[in-house]
């Protein structure tokens, strides 16, 4: 969850800044085509609200889109980024989304959703003249500070906002950071059945070496994933829409009897699994100790089940009657 610890994809002006950090550029290379014009709100096309009907991405932008290539090169250089959630909106246009959650003055904003949860020291930037901006709040439940870089690109008649999350005064947090698109577009059979589709991906980038990796991975995608459907949960509501519309993203697989197992292993170490990460580190080692102290009774019992046994083989030897 935006929510849970840590929450995310490519800063153009901090790219910018600092271009000699690779580690900070987004792989895929994609720059932006289009944005909004200087000092505008993002401009959409008039033919908007008759946007193709398929879901894909790719669909859209060969009929909203005025670079249809550079909106598949999105699609395509996030393919493999893990898969949060769709969520289906009762909004006409892409435009009517960004007006109601996104723009400066919108009615149902980011800093309502992090006060709505408890977040403290909410600090959400206006937009710059290229719908750059910078999201800043301490998380109610841990003692992180949470940093979230957006970008906000339009393509005809669909749109991404990319965000790079940087979280601090947690371990480990000096070691990565989280990105995550939001893949914007409209659908329907008609102006009455428009709507909007949200589809949100995420990844995790390691700047560092950490003996970390495998705890703050497994975390930061659960609390990712929490965070996001917390919040479109949160949207959701405000639109007046039905939370069975919250669905996975497409290409995730029912859960198999496995996955159900993990899960009640999951919600069995629930106390483990959100505790702070010192606290975590903490009961790790305990564990560990603890497996340790088995181990090592183990061994000591079968080296005195090995002793026994040679004393009985010495015996064996010596009540043997010497031979000639």
């Amino acid at each position: 969850r935006q929510s849970s610890d840590i929450s995310v994809v490519i800063n153009h002006e901090m790219s910018r800044e600092s271009e000699s950090d690779e580690s900070d550029h987004d792989d895929s290379g994609v720059q932006v085509a289009i944005r909004g014009s200087e000092g505008q709100m993002p401009q959409f096309s008039a033919d908007d609200s008759t946007a193709n009907s398929k879901a894909s991405p790719k669909a859209v932008a060969d009929s909203a889109c005025s670079d249809t290539e550079t909106w598949s090169k999105i699609v395509d250089d996030t393919e493999t980024w893990s898969k949060i959630l769709q969520v289906d909106l009762p909004c006409k246009r892409v435009s009517d989304f960004f007006a109601k959650f996104l723009a400066d003055d919108a009615p149902h904003s980011l800093d309502v959703f992090h006060s709505s949860i408890g977040d403290k020291n909410i600090s959400v930037g206006m937009w710059s003249s290229s719908f750059l901006r910078s999201v800043r709040f301490d998380h109610h439940a841990t003692p992180a500070k949470v940093l979230r870089e957006q970008d906000y690109q339009t393509y005809g008649g669909a749109a991404c906002l990319r965000n790079k999350t940087t979280v601090g005064n947690i371990p480990g947090s000096s070691s990565f950071h989280v990105e995550d698109i939001w893949l914007i577009q409209t659908a329907g059979e008609s102006e009455d059945d428009q709507r909007v589709l949200i589809d949100v991906k995420y990844r995790i980038k390691f700047t560092s070496k950490t003996m970390l990796k495998s705890i703050i991975t497994r975390r930061t995608g659960a609390e990712t994933k929490g965070g996001y459907m917390q919040y479109f949960s949160f949207v959701q509501q405000k639109l007046g829409a039905q939370d069975e519309l919250l669905m996975p993203g497409p290409g995730l697989k029912a859960p198999t009897f496995a996955d159900r197992a993990r899960a009640l292993l999951r919600d069995a170490l629930s106390a483990f699994e959100r505790a702070p990460v010192s606290t975590a580190l903490v009961l790790f080692a305990f564990l560990y100790a603890t497996r340790l102290k088995q181990t090592i009774k183990q061994l000591e019992t079968a080296l005195g089940d090995f002793e026994e046994r040679m004393a009985d083989f010495e015996r064996m030897l010596s009540d043997r009657p010497p031979q000639d």
